[in-house]
């Protein structure tokens, strides 16, 4: 063999011995990378952002926008709050009560136009709007707040919570009360004329094509506010938006690797 052809022969090994690997390598990275796009829809992408502190919660279904009303005359209310997932533990109550505190009647409009304000706004019901924000545009919602019904305190340790609260993670401390609209499409600017919770039912659609989404209250109804009353007027106590603070712990975590411990909060 030629000294020219033995390099030759080398040079091919060499190629193939670094080339070869590296083509399964391209393959190998594709098939990685398809889990890590799913990771930017959906629920990963409330696993990486703080969980909200004051989410709107317009897009709850009103059976359980009902359950969180009923449960807070109750008690505090305790959640298991992750990412974008709030469960409301009904057998679990923080030490503490409520107290209503009308408000000047003031109007409020929220106007969403991307994934990220969809998810710092509408953190439990994201996932499931992001289809409508991205064939309408645009997501809206309309309110007009009547009152607050606040905690009588607001730090909380396990101690601090009664029944089966294993899972619980944050308490309750706000609840803010009224009347809204949410719906898709264009918008009024707030106060524009603009009603609140007294148009056509959820699902239906305007001559501008604007979808309502959700809504409860009505905005005649909370013309009529108190400022010495202990509950909302008739008509305008939704629920839009609550607050939360996180549980203190003060136990070490009972759970270790291997040892799998089940779940006791309820709901």
């Amino acid at each position: 063999m030629s000294l020219r052809s033995a390099f030759a022969l080398l040079c091919t090994v060499a190629l193939c011995s670094t080339g070869c690997p590296g083509k399964r390598s391209n393959i190998a990275e594709k098939i990685a990378v398809a889990p890590d796009m799913a990771t930017e829809t959906g629920q990963a992408k409330c696993g990486v952002k703080a969980s909200a502190a004051k989410p709107l919660v317009v897009e709850w279904p009103a059976a359980d926008r009902a359950a969180l009303e009923a449960r807070a005359s109750r008690g505090l209310i305790a959640v298991r709050y992750e990412g974008c997932d709030m469960e409301v533990l009904t057998n679990c109550t923080a030490a503490g009560t409520y107290g209503y505190l009308p408000l000047t009647p003031k109007r409020e409009g929220v106007r969403i136009k991307n994934a990220d304000e969809l998810y710092a706004n509408l953190p439990v019901g994201a996932v499931k709007l992001e289809a409508k924000l991205e064939r309408d545009g645009q997501l809206n919602v309309d309110m007009v707040i009547i009152g607050r019904k606040e905690a009588d305190k607001s730090d909380f340790t396990e101690r601090d919570l009664t029944g089966r609260c294993s899972e619980a993670t944050h308490v309750v401390t706000g609840i803010t009360v009224g009347a809204f609209s949410f719906y898709t499409g264009a918008s009024a600017e707030i106060g524009a004329g603009v009603q609140v919770g007294n148009i056509a039912g959820a699902g239906a659609k305007s001559g501008h094509e604007r979808e309502v989404i959700n809504q409860d209250g009505n905005e005649a109804s909370c013309t009529s506010n108190d400022p010495a009353a202990t509950t909302p007027p008739n008509g305008c106590g939704a629920l839009l938006r609550v607050e939360v603070v996180p549980i203190d712990r003060i136990f070490s975590a009972p759970a270790t690797a291997g040892a799998a411990v089940p779940a006791t909060g309820a709901t």
